[in-house]
């Protein structure tokens, strides 16, 4: 809500999934890409967490910039 994310990921496995999609809407909103991944399990990974998490904001600062950006690019290749 701030300007900050550069990409949303949210799990796909949520339960119930109602818990994320109001990101949906603010992602929507904001112009921020986000992609539906297969299990909260990944998006621990991804954002190097030891736990599993339901929706995972990646900001334009972070580390992982780059591979954020090589995200995008395919995702907007794929609309």
């Amino acid at each position: 809500n701030h300007g900050k994310a550069s990409l949303v990921a949210l799990a796909a496995d949520c339960s119930p999934l109602e818990i994320i999609l109001h990101l949906v809407l603010l992602c929507e909103d904001k112009g921020v890409p986000y992609i539906f991944l297969p299990s909260q399990a990944v998006i621990g990974n991804m954002a190097e967490l030891s736990k599993s998490v339901s929706a995972c904001c990646f900001g334009k600062n972070d580390n992982i910039a780059r591979e954020v950006t090589d995200v995008i690019q395919k995702v907007e290749n794929l609309m």
